[in-house]
């Protein structure tokens, strides 16, 4: 019995993911849901503002290495057409792969990921080689095609040929 209601049948449906769950708006490239989405339902009761809160706990990947996520249980908002956490609180998480939401209403549950890549100390003295390197590179195929346009010589030589249509192509 809940509520009151001796004839209140609970309906549970567990979604793979979250393809007929498409907001309007995308979500950004940082976005991500990355639990099954789980849905759930008491006939007999009002669903959309319950006396007691809910806990749902979700499964999900860990996050890649490098990367920080930060986890937020969402549901899915039919007039909106959109994931929201209005109504939902993301507890503690028990592991790195789960997370529990504690919510004021029933409907669609997921969790939804936020990834934010780690900037590394050395990432501006890697990008810098990186240019450095790439210019001296380009430097090097330029002048390997001045060599062998300016040498008759060379230019007769099939394996030149071959240099040459190679170190054009990547210049």
């Amino acid at each position: 019995i809940i509520n009151g209601a001796p004839s209140s049948v609970m309906n549970l449906v567990l979604y793979d993911d979250d393809r007929f769950f498409q907001p309007k708006t995308s979500l950004s490239d940082k976005e991500k849901i990355v639990s099954p989405v789980v849905s759930l339902n008491v006939s007999g009761i009002d669903s959309s503002r319950l006396a007691e809160k809910v806990n749902v706990s979700l499964h999900h990947p860990d996050c890649a290495e490098n990367v920080t996520c930060s986890y937020e249980c969402v549901y899915w908002d039919y007039v909106q057409e959109s994931w929201s956490s209005d109504g939902c609180t993301t507890m503690a998480a028990t592991s790195t792969s789960k997370t529990t939401c504690q919510c004021s209403h029933l409907t669609n549950f997921a969790i939804l990921a936020s990834f934010d890549p780690e900037h590394h100390a050395h990432t501006e003295a890697l990008s810098t080689v990186s240019l450095v390197c790439g210019i001296i590179s380009m430097i090097g195929l330029g002048l390997t095609c001045i060599i062998i346009g300016m040498f008759k010589k060379l230019r007769g030589l099939t394996a030149m040929k071959i240099t040459f249509c190679f170190s054009a192509s990547m210049f």
